[in-house]
């Protein structure tokens, strides 16, 4: 910000630079208008960045919440998923009345070890489709950000320019009076 505001001040000193040397004379009228333009525009930049600001954070309550909603989902399709391949097991061994007891034990030990194993593989998939997600966002927001810097400065230089052409004209109707 203070690098922009430094910039547009050197160019409005170098126009009424410009302006005085080809014999106009009222520069101090001519600075102070644009004083007056850049707190304006200043001000307005400020409102502008903090009604933006105002908006992400309620965006990011809105996304902190969904993503909380969807863990508990989550979750609980987990358990749900859990207690009906539970039930399924238990349903094929109760009608296997030939498997001993320890068989048994092994075959549901090999299926939790399997619905363990797929649960983490579906939560690795969850988490890399997040990463991209995260990264294809980055890359819009820097987007935004970027083009949203360039035109915060062009409307600096326009407001600049429209409040020097202004102030011309005031002058120029001042000079074309007093001849």
């Amino acid at each position: 910000h203070e690098y922009m505001e430094r910039l547009v001040l050197e160019q409005s000193d170098q126009l009424v630079d410009l302006l005085a040397s080809e014999g106009f004379r009222d520069s101090d009228t001519l600075g102070e208008d644009n004083e007056a333009s850049l707190k304006a525009l200043r001000e307005e930049r400020q409102r502008r960045s903090k009604h933006r600001r105002q908006q992400i954070e309620e965006r990011l309550q809105k996304l902190q919440l969904q993503l909380e909603n969807s863990r508990v989902k989550e979750l609980e399709e987990r358990r749900g998923t859990r207690a009906r391949g539970q039930l399924i097991i238990r349903k094929i061994l109760d009608s296997q009345l030939s498997l001993s007891r320890e068989d048994r034990r092994k075959f549901e030990e090999d299926q939790a070890a399997q619905l363990v194993d797929q649960e983490n593989r579906l939560t690795l998939n969850k988490l890399r489709q997040r990463k991209i997600l995260r990264k294809e966002i980055s890359n819009k927001q820097r987007e935004l950000y970027r083009k949203l810097g360039e035109k915060r400065h062009q409307d600096t230089l326009m407001g600049l320019m429209s409040g020097a052409v202004g102030d011309l004209k005031t002058i120029d109707a001042k000079e074309w009076k007093d001849q």
